[in-house]
């Protein structure tokens, strides 16, 4: 497999943010952004290009890509980590009601991506 590693959520921020960082360490040559109109790092045509590998945050991103982009003969792994708190259950949402995202991001959402991402690559 490819060693550019393109990681991909919806604002770019949370989950394609921290995954990227995570794979760096590992020794991964990384890059992040997310799809949603809007977002604070928004994926761009010459990120896909450049990639050998995308991962997805969720299945419904990779098709907001596919409607989007180029994205032909590229690789794909497609996780399947939200970050919306009520997804995760009652603890979740006090957890992110009392602490705030950051907690929140810390003890369910990222733990949920090192998880998923163990079962694809070596890290």
């Amino acid at each position: 497999m490819g060693n550019k590693i393109l990681c991909i959520c919806l604002e770019g921020r949370n989950r394609s943010r921290y995954l990227a960082k995570y794979l760096k360490r590992k020794g991964y040559s990384t890059n992040f952004g997310g799809v949603k109109e809007g977002a604070e790092k928004p994926v761009l045509q010459k990120d896909i290009d450049n990639a050998d590998l995308i991962i997805c945050a969720r299945n419904y991103i990779k098709g907001i890509l596919e409607e989007r982009y180029n994205i032909k003969n590229k690789k794909f792994i497609v996780l399947n980590v939200s970050d919306v708190a009520k997804e995760y259950g009652n603890e979740a949402v006090k957890l992110f009601e009392k602490q705030g995202e950051e907690m929140f991001q810390v003890k369910y959402v990222r733990p949920n991506l090192r998880k998923q991402i163990k079962e694809h690559l070596c890290v």
